[in-house]
């Protein structure tokens, strides 16, 4: 055996005394996707990577948003604090429209990695996501630019066999270069897939497995995915909210399968991302979160789709899957926990010190050695346009779920009612009373926590982040 030069022997006895580098996170975010979609939660969408990582991590069986939709959605999961924290309303806008805005001065994770040298970097399809600011410290990329996408990235898809043609692999692109050729020691990356929100148009090659007889369909079965043609997306999505309502149940199927068969399409975009972890080495120090920012309904209760200020299960309750370093592998938790919770986890998990304040309690007890260090806890979901009222919302408290409604609360036992058909506010008021003091509390609490931020920036800075919000809801179709 060659003989080493002496010089080089001491570098090589520092390497391999050196400390082992910081884990990794990777945030998956599927949007609209239901906790019930997947096929290793019971439902009809064939999950194979997704439930093979449900298998190598934790699986939370009652995940929540704390949102219906993804404005405040994504406000709590990225700054493990209520959205209404951050309502901007009507005194301060001169148009007197309600909106999200994380201040500058707002300590938020990635700021704090990316201090001990972290690359945080952001691929978000959804860019709706990014108009409260709440994804400041991230690096984040532009996803909308289909050309300049084909460009820069043709080379590196032809090489990988990846097809350029349908634009959501497009979309996927950057982060798989990333952890594929890019990520170095330590990354906190967020991939933000659009899939599965409506307008549903699955890849052919999952429609084309599609089994729902279409012969019964008022409209040919493409009607209902045209509608939804890249170039007028937007106009699509209000022609298929407006159509929805009237549809027959026949349709709905339709809706539902296509539905699915995109939740099969994430799936496949989630496994090429994570066979990329494994491909770099970098499974094993890499904590791997799948999520949505809220779920979607099929007239469970007489809604359509998802917004504000619908919150049952069907829009409320997302999957949620981690895995990673030191966490057990094909664990099943069935205690309540929420959107607000990843941040103070994390935190915990990555020991990051300050980001005080923090309204979600760690789970890391709970994923490291199955024991709640933390009693388990009420979560709490409020919409956006209502933030400062106590108008609609939920609270889910162990078994018992109340739905804040203005026409009138409602008290749901979700263990034996777990589609929430069967108001029990007459029948037991003192728990319906006992619910809505503390829904009132944390409504409380998270105004005089609006209350003691103050001012957010000049006048101008608050009405061009308004008009910036605005103007995403129309290019999303949600608004005329």
């Amino acid at each position: 055996m060659p003989r080493l030069p002496a010089l080089l022997l001491p570098l090589l006895l520092a390497a391999s005394c050196a400390p082992p580098p910081p884990p990794n996170v990777l945030l998956l975010v599927s949007d609209t996707l239901r906790a019930d979609a997947l096929s290793c939660t019971g439902g009809p969408a064939r999950a194979p990577h997704l439930c093979r990582l449900a298998e190598s991590g934790v699986l939370f069986e009652n995940a929540y948003s704390n949102g219906s939709w993804t404005l405040p959605a994504s406000v709590a999961l990225l700054t493990g604090k209520y959205a209404s924290v951050f309502a901007r309303v009507g005194e301060e806008l001169a148009d007197k429209n309600d909106f999200l805005f994380v201040p500058g001065e707002e300590e938020l994770l990635a700021e704090r990695l990316a201090e001990r040298g972290y690359q945080a970097v952001a691929f978000v399809e959804n860019e709706l996501a990014l108009k409260p600011r709440s994804f400041q410290g991230f690096r984040v990329h532009d996803l909308q630019d289909l050309g300049q996408l084909r460009r820069a990235y043709g080379g590196f898809a032809l090489a990988h066999g990846i097809d350029v043609s349908d634009y959501r692999y497009l979309q996927l692109l950057p982060s798989l270069r990333y952890l594929l050729e890019e990520a170095r020691e330590s990354f906190f990356a967020v991939s933000w897939i659009m899939d599965p929100h409506a307008v549903y148009h699955p890849p052919p090659r999952f429609a084309a497995t599609l089994e729902v007889d279409p012969a019964r369909l008022p409209h040919p079965p493409d009607f209902y995915t045209r509608l939804a043609a890249r170039a007028n997306e937007a106009r699509g999505w209000l022609d298929l909210n407006q159509l929805a309502p009237g549809m027959s149940e026949v349709e709905l199927d339709w809706l539902r399968a296509l539905y699915h068969k995109e939740v099969e399409s994430v799936d496949e975009r989630a496994g090429l991302l994570l066979d990329a972890l494994e491909q770099r080495g970098l499974r094993e120090r890499t904590y791997v979160i799948f999520t949505s920012d809220h779920g979607e309904g099929f007239r469970e209760h007489g809604k359509v789709f998802h917004a504000d200020p619908w919150f049952y299960q069907e829009f409320v309750r997302v999957p949620l899957i981690v895995a990673g370093p030191g966490i057990p592998a094909g664990r099943r938790v069935a205690r309540a926990v929420s959107h607000v919770d990843l941040v103070p986890t994390l935190r915990d998990l990555l020991g990051v010190a300050g980001l005080e304040g923090l309204q979600g309690a760690s789970l890391r007890g709970l994923l490291l050695e199955g024991v709640d260090l933390v009693p388990e806890r009420i979560q709490y979901a409020v919409g956006n346009g209502t933030a400062r009222g106590t108008g609609h919302g939920a609270l889910v408290d162990g078994r018992y779920k109340l739905v804040l409604r203005p026409e009138g609360n409602e008290l749901y036992d979700l263990e034996a009612d777990p589609g929430e058909r069967r108001d029990l506010a007459a029948r037991e008021p003192e728990r319906l009373r006992a619910l809505e003091e503390r829904a009132a509390a944390l409504h409380a609490e998270n105004e005089a926590r609006r209350q003691a931020l103050g001012p957010l920036g000049d006048a101008e800075e608050l009405e061009r982040a308004g008009a910036e919000t605005r103007e995403e809801l129309r290019a999303l179709g949600y608004v005329e």
